[in-house]
């Protein structure tokens, strides 16, 4: 799935996994899709409240998220952004 031209991300920032600090803490109210250099896996709190464990796929990734959790996250060197 492709972010369509109409209504592109404004906004992007990198997101360091923490068990303490929301992903949007640059001010975005949170991020509505995740973009990684390489395949992982990342625990994440969706922007519905939900904690689960997802596998990220190189590339964009449709999902609304609030935080990404450092514990039960496998990112390695994947470098994971934020878009909104």
């Amino acid at each position: 799935m492709n972010v369509p031209a109409s209504n592109p991300a404004t906004h992007a920032w990198p997101i360091t996994p923490s068990d303490y600090q929301p992903a949007a803490s640059t001010g975005a109210p949170w991020a509505r899709s995740l973009l990684a250099s390489a395949d992982c896996t990342v625990r994440v709190t969706t922007l519905g409240g939900d904690v689960l464990t997802l596998p990220v796929q190189k590339g964009y990734n449709p999902v609304a998220v609030t935080q990404v959790w450092a514990t039960g996250s496998s990112l390695g060197s994947t470098i994971l952004v934020g878009l909104y």
